[in-house]
């Protein structure tokens, strides 16, 4: 509000002086006049500027308190954002009732995220919901926002500026120290002998078939740590157990590594995985145009061709819609259903 007046006052303030000037021109020339017209109207500029900052920093949060059983229109905000993934919401329903399926979506979107999967809107929770809510438009949502390139990343690191903070800050709760460890900076001082006198080298990270293989060098022995997983979590805790250390003792520099390079395979291996998965829609797409043109060329019956290509498309239809889910792995195998299918349809005439 004050500096709302400030803009106004300086407003009335130059429009005064304008009309001054003009009655009493002889006591100053039409250029000082503009030059002081044009230092106002930036000073009114610089204050319309922080006062929309201002509002950015004051958008509607979340209420405290929010619970299971609940309906609220903050619990609409949350579902509403929840849906934007499939994978976290799949049902998707906006109703502002706090539910059993709003409670399990929480929790995959807490388990994302690194915080203690609770299903409950505890303040960290809260906290990082609402980090994404800022990422909307006043009230709206942008779709897909959840499942966004980057988003997660961008989220997390503008989170992290108020890890710690007294007053308005996170404090340091699960996703802040997960946070902390990292970027390499623990809040431990830098005597702390848990891993400084340690050296690691030549971390790699391979995913094969869901599986996870972690090679380094540390202290100057060789590491090879196998894990059925690419969870993060259980990866660190399958090397902190070949380590013989807790997760918590491990080297901070390495598990800051271990995950960017982890993160690195991950998305090595989903861009191979959305193409294989395009590939064979593409394939199965071919291969039904052929068999379609098979059947418009056959003569007699083609009723069983006709079933086995309809069946066919069906796949194909769930083959894209799970391509459009980022479900790779099922897009790939609905559409080789698909091909199978065409394939089929051409046999049969």
């Amino acid at each position: 509000m004050t500096l709302r007046n400030g803009a106004l006052a300086l407003t009335f303030a130059a429009i005064l002086f304008v009309s001054g000037g003009v009655e009493s021109a002889h006591a100053a020339s039409i250029d000082d006049m503009l030059k002081t017209i044009q230092s106002l109207m930036t000073q009114i500029q610089e204050l319309q500027r922080q006062l929309n900052t201002v509002r950015g920093e004051v958008k509607t949060v979340l209420k405290d308190g929010l619970s299971e059983g609940m309906t609220d229109s903050d619990i609409t905000k949350i579902q509403e954002l929840l849906a934007t993934d499939v994978s976290i919401y799949p049902e998707g329903k906006k109703t502002g009732y706090f539910g059993p399926l709003t409670r399990e979506a929480l929790k995959r979107f807490q388990a994302r995220h690194e915080l203690e999967v609770t299903g409950t809107v505890d303040s960290e929770t809260r906290d990082l919901l609402e980090e994404y809510l800022h990422e909307g438009f006043g009230d709206t949502i942008p779709p897909g926002l959840l499942r966004a390139p980057g988003i997660m990343k961008k989220v997390e690191m503008r989170f992290e500026m108020g890890c710690g903070d007294k007053g308005q800050g996170h404090g340091m709760g699960p996703l802040c120290k997960k946070l902390k460890m990292e970027h390499g900076d623990d809040g431990d001082d830098d005597d702390d002998d848990s891993a400084t006198s340690s050296t690691f080298e030549d971390v790699t990270v391979e995913i094969d078939g869901g599986s996870t293989t972690v090679s380094f060098s540390f202290d100057g022995d060789d590491y090879e740590v196998e894990v059925h997983s690419t969870n993060r979590n259980t990866v660190l805790a399958a090397v902190a157990d070949e380590l013989d250390v807790t997760v918590s003792e491990l080297d901070a520099k390495l598990v800051k590594e271990i995950k960017k390079e982890l993160e690195n395979a991950i998305n090595d291996v989903a861009d191979t995985s959305e193409s294989d998965a395009q590939g064979a829609i593409d394939d199965a797409k071919d291969t039904i145009d052929e068999a379609q043109n098979d059947i418009d060329d056959a003569s007699g019956d083609t009723s069983d061709a006709d079933d086995l290509l309809d069946e066919a498309n069906t796949k194909l239809d769930k083959a894209e819609n799970a391509f459009d889910d980022e479900d790779w792995a099922d897009a790939e195998d609905f559409a080789h259903d698909a091909e199978s299918l065409a394939n089929d349809a051409s046999d049969a005439l």
